[in-house]
């Protein structure tokens, strides 16, 4: 009687040990599955994010253009803005054919009176500005800037530039009295019937 129950008591043993064994491992292997089907689900999903940072990476760069490939361009009539950020002034002394003026201090404030559609050539004197004012563009949505570098440049080339004529010149008049018109022409040496003709 006692060696049975001592054998039901090994069995009991034996068996709950062997089914321990077998749950543990059977556990693992689910685990190592789920483990492994985790790993491929958070590999998907980091290369999915991987991809997206490239796409957000795909920042447009300024694209740097000779001045010989602007000119090609603008000869050609082809469909770009070239755009002159300097400054009035320097604008009037002598521009590019079909150059827009918006001064690169103003581009910002100014960024809807462009077609982002439109490839863009920017200049300005010397380069430091039209860098500047393409990374303005780009930061912008721009997706085609050109920086050409300076109008220095441009000349040395020998291309033409287009120098703004002020036409508008403004007279001033001032009204003096009859007798300081008689005293200036003796001063000038003006004829009195010279004076008089000229004010009547």
């Amino acid at each position: 009687m006692k060696s049975k129950k001592l054998l039901i008591t090994i069995f009991l043993i034996i068996a709950t040990a062997f089914l321990n064994i077998f749950f543990a491992s059977s556990c693992k292997i689910v685990e190592e599955t789920g483990t492994e089907e985790s790993k491929q689900e958070l590999e998907t999903e980091a290369g999915k994010e991987i991809s997206s940072i490239e796409e957000k990476e795909k920042v447009p760069e300024i694209i740097l253009i000779s001045p010989a490939e602007s000119y090609e361009i603008i000869t050609n009539n082809e469909d770009y803005i070239i755009l002159d950020v300097r400054t009035q002034e320097e604008y009037n002394e002598g521009h590019l054919a079909k150059a827009l003026l918006i001064p690169v201090d103003e581009l910002e404030g100014r960024i809807d009176e462009l077609d982002q559609n439109n490839p863009i050539i920017v200049y300005c004197r010397s380069g430091g500005r039209s860098n500047r004012a393409a990374n303005i563009l780009i930061k912008n949505g721009f997706a085609k800037v050109y920086d050409m570098g300076g109008i220095m440049s441009w000349q040395e080339e020998g291309f033409p530039v287009v120098i703004e004529s002020n036409t508008e010149e403004i007279l001033e008049f001032e009204f003096i009295a009859v007798d300081d018109a008689v005293m200036l022409s003796s001063l000038l040496s003006i004829d009195r019937s010279e004076i008089l003709t000229i004010l009547l």
